[in-house]
C-alpha cells in the first residue's frame, strides 16, 4: 500500500523525554552471550559457547495525521488474560496480543517522527528524505526541526523496547535500553544481561520479527513467558536464565526453527517440556536446569541431531531416559541428575562416541548396567560422571564399580 505522510507528526512515546537520541551499541553480529548455567555437582558449565501485520486498533494507540494509528500501547504490559492447561497441570498463559501495525520512523530522544514514504513494499522504504553525511536524516521544518535524526527504524521494534523499559521503570531513552543491534532499520539483536530489568516480558516481543538474538540473563523478570515469542521465526539465541519466569514453556516453541541456543535455566517454570521441541533441528544447547518441570523427557529429543549439550538437572522430570539417545551422535554433555527418572540406563549409551559427561545421579533409575558402558571415553572418577542414589543392581561395570555411591538394591535379585 502506498502511503504519503503530508504532515510530520512528532509522537510523544514517553513523557519527560530527553531531546537528543542516544547512540546505539552494536555488538558483533555473531555475538553469543551464553550464561553459565547453574551446574550439576559443581562442575564447570557445559556450554560457554515483520511482516507489516494489521489488526484492530488498541487502546492507547496514537492517531497520525493521515488518519492511521501507531499501534500498539507503549507502557506496562497488561499481563495474561486467559490460560490453557497442560498435561502436568501447569497453565500456559495466552497473551492479549494483537500484532503491531507499524511504520518507518526517525528517533529524537523519545520522539518518534514518521518518515515520509513514497513507496513501501513488504516493509521496505524508498524515497525517504535525503540522508545526512552522518547517516541521519534532515527533518523538514514543521516536523522535529532541522536536526539530523537517527533512522529510519521500524516503529514496532522501538515500541517493544519502550515497553521493556517502562515495565522496568528505567529512566532511559529508547535507544539506551540494553545493547542493540540494528540491521536496515530492524532490531536483530537485543542484549540486556544484568541490566536491572523487572516486571513481565511484554507480549510485544512477538512484534520484533527480525530478531535473531535475545539475551536477558540475570534480571528480575517475572510472570509467564509470552506465547507471542513463538512468532520470532528468525531467532537463533534465546537466553533468559536466572530470572523469575513461571508457568509453562510455550507449546509453540517448536516454531523457532532457527534456534541454536536455548537457555531458560534457573527460573520457576512448571509443566512439561513441549514435544514441539523436536522441531528445533538445529538446536545445539538446551539448558533447562533448575526449574520445576515435570513429566517425561520428550521422545522427540532424539530428533535433535545437532545437540551438543543437554542440561535438565534439578527438575521434577519422570519416566525413562529415551532409549534411542544414541541417535544424538554429537552429544557431549548429558545431565539429568536430581529428577525422578525411572527405568533402565539405555544400553545404547555405549554407542555415543563423543559423550564425555554423563550425570544421572539422584533419580529412580534401576536394573543392571551393561559392561559396554565402559566403552565411553569419560573420566569416570571426576565431576563428569555421577550415578549415585539410584536403584541399580550389581554387578556393576568395572569402570564404575567403585563409584556407584548409595544404591537402593531392595528389589534386586539375591546375589
Amino acid at each position: 500500500m502506498l502511503v504519503r505522510l503530508i504532515v510530520f507528526v512528532a509522537i510523544f512515546v514517553h513523557l519527560g523525554c530527553e531531546e537528543e537520541a542516544a547512540p546505539i551499541e552494536t555488538p558483533d553480529e555473531d555475538r553469543f552471550v551464553p550464561t553459565e548455567p547453574a551446574t550439576d555437582a559443581g562442575q564447570d558449565a557445559a556450554s560457554n559457547e515483520l511482516a507489516k501485520d494489521s489488526g484492530p486498533e488498541q487502546p492507547g494507540s496514537v492517531a497520525l495525521a493521515d488518519g492511521g494509528t501507531l499501534n500498539p500501547n507503549l507502557g506496562t504490559d497488561g499481563g495474561p488474560s486467559a490460560g490453557q492447561g497442560t498435561d502436568a497441570g501447569a497453565v500456559e498463559v495466552t497473551d492479549p496480543y494483537v500484532p503491531c501495525e507499524g511504520q518507518w520512523v526517525y528517533v529524537n530522544g523519545d520522539l518518534l517522527v514518521p518518515a515520509p514514504v513514497e513507496n513501501a513494499d513488504a516493509g521496505l522504504i524508498e524515497n525517504v528524505v535525503p540522508l545526512a553525511e552522518d547517516g541521519g536524516a534532515q527533518i523538514a521544518d514543521g516536523g522535529a526541526g532541522a536536526a539530523a535524526l537517527p533512522g529510519p527504524y521500524w516503529s514496532c521494534d522501538l515500541l517493544f523496547l519502550g515497553a521493556v523499559r517502562d515495565n522496568s521503570g528505567l529512566p532511559l531513552t529508547l535507544l539506551e535500553v540494553g545493547a542493540q543491534t540494528w540491521t536496515e532499520g530492524r532490531l536483530t539483536g537485543f542484549y540486556a544481561d544484568d541490566f536491572g530489568l523487572s516486571g513481565t516480558l511484554p507480549s510485544r516481543i512477538g512484534d520484533v520479527r527480525q530478531l535473531k538474538s535475545l539475551s536477558l540473563a540475570r534480571n528480575n523478570l517475572s510472570g509467564a513467558i509470552p506465547t507471542s515469542i513463538t512468532h520470532l521465526a528468525n531467532l537463533t539465541l534465546l537466553s533468559m536464565p536466572a530470572n523469575r519466569f513461571e508457568g509453562a514453556i510455550p507449546s509453540g516453541l517448536g516454531n523457532l526453527t532457527q534456534l541454536i541456543n536455548l537457555d531458560l535455566s534457573s527460573n520457576r517454570l512448571t509443566g512439561t517440556i513441549p514435544s514441539s521441541i523436536g522441531q528445533l533441528t538445529g538446536l545445539r544447547f538446551m539448558l533447562l536446569s533448575h526449574n520445576d518441570l515435570s513429566g517425561p523427557i520428550p521422545a522427540t529429543l532424539s530428533d535433535l541431531s545437532e545437540l551438543f549439550t543437554v542440561e535438565l538437572f534439578q527438575n521434577e522430570l519422570s519416566g525413562p531416559i529415551p532409549s534411542d539417545l544414541n541417535r544424538l551422535t554429537k552429544l557431549k554433555y548429558f545431565s539429568v541428575s536430581y529428577n525422578q527418572l525411572s527405568g533402565s540406563l539405555p544400553a545404547a549409551l555405549s554407542e555415543m562416541a563423543v559423550l564425555d559427561r554423563l550425570l544421572v545421579g539422584d533419580n529412580r533409575l534401576e536394573g543392571v548396567i551393561a559392561e559396554s558402558l565402559c566403552d565411553l571415553d569419560i573420566d569416570w572418577d571426576s565431576a563428569n560422571f555421577s550415578i549415585r542414589n539410584n536403584r541399580f543392581c550389581p554387578a556393576y561395570p568395572s569402570c564404575i564399580a567403585e563409584l556407584m555411591g548409595t544404591q537402593d538394591t531392595t528389589d534386586c535379585p539375591a546375589q
